[in-house]
């Protein structure tokens, strides 16, 4: 299936911060710039493929996602399907 013809829930912009948790037990604050239910971009230069938890705008849970691209000072987030490893939450 190409990038083209693969369908993407709708984008809301927003300018919010949210919390990111890496897998070194580091956090850091970032601002969101747009968010769907599949993800979310935020300015943040993030490794491609890692995988952290993010607390999102306006949500009282910590869930779980992989840096799928980073560019320019910011990186698309792509939200896994289930909840963040027991231990963290909001």
């Amino acid at each position: 299936m190409s990038i083209l013809s693969r369908s993407r829930s709708a984008r809301h912009p927003v300018r919010q911060r949210a919390q990111l948790f890496c897998g070194d037990g580091s956090t850091s604050a970032v601002d969101v710039e747009n968010i769907s239910n599949d993800g979310c971009c935020v300015y943040a230069s993030l490794e491609v493929g890692a995988q952290l938890n993010v607390r999102v705008p306006g949500a009282a849970i910590v869930t779980a996602a992989q840096v799928c691209w980073s560019a320019s000072g910011k990186s698309g987030l792509r939200f896994s399907c289930g909840s963040a490893p027991a231990g963290r939450q909001a």
